[in-house]
């Protein structure tokens, strides 16, 4: 049974997320210490991953392969930088989405579609850092080639890396949506052992978000190496 939300909405059913960042799809996983296993059609913008979905990724590296035809190596890096500036842009939007949500000035039943977005805008922003990786390794600069696959392999783990970022991060967001429904809405299921979940809700956010600040770390690691290989393309 769901429960009613103040002026007449309804809580929406939620569970962790993993993000495809190639097919731009979500698959979600039965929730730790949480009974609600419904699934929801919205929270899922593109369905399960298909072969056109992944054919569609496929598209969109080889065209941005095109638009990185005849630039330098150091090119290419800069063009890198400039997409993990998206990712940040992109991650502040997202967060804002989720505070906006958890402040109740954004309905709830607004965040499956808030999920969405980000998930597409992550998709195209990891098809392009893709495409730069392979731009990279397919370079003729022969002159240069060792420090084009160095760049290529650190590519290869910043995107490693911002894969795993975005899956903690949704699983993130819907423990703290969770953690609002029971502390906020309420929860309409007598039975329901609240303050054991809320306990398990608030080590997860806490875990993952420790995590996250790991994987940053991480990645900031990568891009200075990534930066110092570039001086000299």
């Amino acid at each position: 049974q769901q429960t009613a939300l103040p002026e007449a909405e309804e809580a929406i059913p939620l569970t962790p997320q993993t993000i495809d960042l190639e097919s731009g799809s979500v698959t979600r996983t039965v929730p730790l210490a949480v009974n609600d296993q419904s699934q929801p059609d919205d929270c899922e913008p593109n369905g399960p991953e298909t072969k056109s979905a992944n054919e569609l990724h496929n598209e969109m590296v080889e065209e941005k392969l095109l638009s990185l035809r005849g630039k330098s190596l150091g090119e290419v890096v800069r063009c890198l930088f400039k997409i993990q500036e998206r990712r940040v842009s992109a991650y502040r939007r997202f967060d804002d989405d989720l505070r906006g949500v958890l402040a109740s000035t954004s309905p709830l039943h607004q965040y499956p579609s808030f999920c969405a977005q980000a998930t597409r805008s992550f998709a195209d922003l990891s098809s392009e850092a893709t495409a730069a990786r392979r731009a990279l390794e397919d370079s003729e600069d022969l002159s240069l080639k060792d420090l084009g696959q160095a760049a290529a392999q650190l590519i290869g783990r910043v995107q490693d890396l911002e894969g795993q970022k975005l899956t903690l991060t949704a699983a993130n967001h819907l423990d703290q949506i969770r953690k609002y429904q029971l502390e906020v809405v309420g929860d309409a299921d007598p039975t329901c052992a609240k303050p054991e979940i809320l306990r398990t809700l608030e080590m997860n956010i806490s875990s993952s978000q420790q995590k996250l600040t790991d994987i940053v770390s991480a990645i900031n690691e990568l891009l200075e190496e990534l930066l110092c290989e570039s001086a000299d393309m």
